[in-house]
């Protein structure tokens, strides 16, 4: 089921970062921090607030170097 996204109930709640869809135009990557849905902003973590995803999918791998 890699790369197909999944209710965001199913997502892990350990700190992964994951792919959260967040509405038709908006992926971020996302991490749950214990309490909520949040994503690293400028190197701060900011909580998704109104902002929160409705699906998940594990990072893709990164590229490969040249």
């Amino acid at each position: 089921m890699a790369n197909e996204w999944q209710p965001i109930e199913t997502a892990p709640k350990d700190g992964t970062g994951v792919l959260g869809f967040i509405n038709p135009t908006w992926v971020e990557g996302i991490f749950w921090n214990g309490d909520e849905w949040s994503y690293l902003s400028d190197g701060d973590i900011t909580p998704a607030g109104r902002h929160q995803p409705t699906h998940w999918q594990p990072m893709p791998p990164p590229p490969e170097s040249p």
